[in-house]
């Protein structure tokens, strides 16, 4: 009345091919990477659930084992997905400050320039430039 050993078997199986999927996807994980892996695990827990009226056997509980690897390694990819989020955000932060920082500094150069150009003072003093002096700010 239980499952035959081939539908234990194919249910190991399929757990194997979820896990193997996970780890695949393990350098590069993508929310299509996770969803995907997601429904392979979905799948093989319904396999697996269909066979729960099978009596306990050694393949029957190598498929449960491996069910639970195939979660924690979709765990483990969850965790890694949203550390590289925060990070990515991070980046595009301090890149937006060094932009910033760069804008402003061009901007006073600008500035600077031009008001040498205007009276042929040093922007910051007041004094006189000489021609070398109205270079440097060029």
């Amino acid at each position: 009345e239980g499952a035959t050993p081939e539908e234990i078997a194919q249910a190991q199986a399929q757990v194997e091919s979820a896990r193997g999927a996970l780890a695949q996807t393990a350098g590069s994980v993508t929310n299509a990477d996770i969803a995907a892996a997601r429904a392979r695990v979905e799948e093989a827990r319904a396999r697996l659930s269909a066979l729960q009226g099978a009596p306990n056997n050694d393949e029957l509980t190598a498929a449960r084992a491996a069910l639970t690897e195939a979660q924690a390694a979709l765990d483990r990819q969850r965790s890694a997905l949203a550390t590289a989020k925060i990070d990515a955000e991070r980046q595009v932060f301090e890149r937006a400050n060094r932009l910033r920082d760069a804008q402003t500094a061009f901007a006073a150069a600008r500035d600077n320039l031009a008001r040498v150009e205007a009276d042929g003072k040093d922007p910051l003093t007041g004094a006189p430039l000489t021609d070398a002096g109205k270079r440097a700010y060029a």
